[in-house]
């Protein structure tokens, strides 16, 4: 293991200006209701009913543990039940993981990256307005994936297969992590130790067990019997030491591995950039006109650079993240910037690695060209979301992209002090969003409650004020007051 480095007095400066625009960017408006996806507010209802219930291991489905929800709960008996406590909770794990991996990096002889890790981290929008939402609590993967990346660092395995069989149960997605770093161990002949095995195997069977339960309540028992069988294979493997067979020489693997990657690569770029997240958040199409040739100049240096940060690290490290990326897209075919979390965050420590290395004139130039196609992306974020104070009905429509239609309604009725006492909704995925708002203790979610609100159904040739048309074919109107 390379000798760890000490940061120098500018190293610190970086770090303090990384670790302020990333706070800075995050904490501005966040409790502002845009965005207030179904799953968030699910989220935020069920960690504060958690105070009146007996301790369970089981949260929206039997594949996810109430380990972050908790952590909210927590939070929200401390600030109170509002939007802005239950995302900072999640918030606070995340950077809390940046600062563990920015540690790893000065630890392996990176210095100079993990000081600049938290300032590339504030220049990739697509991370920060991810990061904003508390969407199926990301905030647990980047903190387990880098107290993982520490642990490992710094000769603590037990640690480490703590961090993955919790965050592995908090959310299934993060097993692609696991299942990269011990595939790639093997495939690289890596020589365990005896502690390091024990608790390798130890976290497989303790999340083999897991899988048990979850297929004995999900009535679908494909995925789980794979899930279950995935975790006794990799024991055995470990088990009969099989990172010493020749099998795993073959040269081929290496193209074949890279071959695989390269789609799911493309998405994580693709939504570290931001224009997705900003079009979800806005409702702007970030990708037309200007924005479009913003996006055709980041992704090719983005790319560039980052393999350039990756050539710096060990080819055990390559090839875990490698099979992680992998992993991730196999497991969670659906392509949203929440399922992309691990691997943009691996992309932001690539690219700290392969600007660090460059000489001081040039870094300064680089992170002046994230600079300028960052803020343009962020502008419009701030500036774009939905201000209307006078709306009496808006478009509703459930679909792909459905953070519009929450983040609107959300928002219109937060904004006007409403709260939700005494009505019914037909759809339970904006009740959900509703009844969020109404137990914040913010005074603009809960000044008054919602009287005579009803859904009507209109076609697709109907405009709203303005001229404007909904989205979609068909949609759903919600009014309140008299229209």
């Amino acid at each position: 293991m390379p000798t760890a480095s000490t940061w120098k007095a500018a190293d610190y400066g970086v770090l303090a200006l990384g670790l302020a625009l990333t706070f800075g960017l995050h904490l501005v408006g966040l409790s502002a209701v845009p965005g207030l996806h179904f799953d968030e507010a699910w989220a935020m209802n069920f960690a504060w009913s958690l105070r009146d219930q007996p301790i369970t291991v089981h949260a929206m489905s039997p594949y996810t543990a109430p380990w972050a929800h908790y952590w909210a709960l927590l939070w929200m008996k401390v600030f109170g039940p509002s939007l802005f406590a239950f995302r900072a909770s999640q918030l606070f794990l995340s950077l809390v993981g940046f600062c563990f991996l920015a540690d790893g990096l000065r630890r392996i002889n990176q210095p100079r990256a993990g000081a600049g890790l938290f300032v590339v981290v504030a220049l990739l929008p697509g991370l920060v307005i991810n990061g904003r939402f508390g969407i199926e609590l990301n905030g647990l993967h980047p903190f387990c994936l880098g107290l993982m990346a520490w642990a490992l660092i710094t000769r603590r395995p037990w640690l480490s297969a703590v961090a993955f069989f919790v965050a592995t149960t908090g959310h299934i997605l993060f097993y692609a992590v696991g299942l990269g770093l011990l595939g790639a161990a093997i495939w690289e002949g890596y020589a365990f130790s005896r502690r390091e095995r024990a608790a390798a195997i130890t976290a497989l069977l303790a999340l083999a067990f897991f899988f048990t339960q979850v297929l004995r309540l999900v009535p679908e028992k494909g995925k789980a019997a794979a899930l279950f069988a995935s975790a006794l294979v990799l024991t055995g493997l470990l088990l009969a030491r099989a990172e010493r067979w020749r099998l795993w020489r073959w040269i081929w693997w290496d193209t074949l591995a890279l071959f695989l990657s390269v789609p799911f690569w493309f998405n994580a770029f693709f939504f570290a950039e931001g224009s997705w997240g900003l079009a979800i958040s806005t409702g702007k199409e970030a990708w037309k006109g200007w924005g479009a040739l913003g996006l055709g100049l980041f992704l090719p240096f983005a790319v560039w650079f980052s393999f350039q940060g990756a050539r710096e690290l060990p080819r055990l490290a390559r090839r875990s993240l490698t099979l992680i990326v992998i992993g991730l897209g196999l497991m969670m075919l659906k392509p949203a910037p929440r399922y992309f979390e691990v691997a943009i965050t691996l992309i932001a420590v690539f690219l700290a690695i392969g600007i660090a290395k460059r000489r001081l004139p040039i870094r300064a130039l680089l992170t002046a060209g994230l600079l300028l196609h960052a803020l343009p992306i962020y502008a419009d974020y701030f500036s774009l979301l939905p201000r209307e104070k006078e709306f009496r009905f808006l478009a509703f429509k459930d679909s792909s992209r459905d953070f519009l239609s929450k983040q609107s309604l959300a928002y219109v009725l937060g904004g006007l002090g409403c709260g939700v006492a005494d009505m019914s909704l037909s759809d339970s995925r904006v009740a959900e969003s509703l009844r969020a708002l109404s137990l914040s203790a913010e005074p603009s979610t809960r000044a008054c409650a919602l009287k005579d609100l009803r859904v009507e159904r209109r076609g697709a040739n109907f405009q709203l004020p303005g001229g404007r048309e909904p989205d979609g074919a068909a949609a759903d109107f919600i009014y309140w007051g008299n229209p």
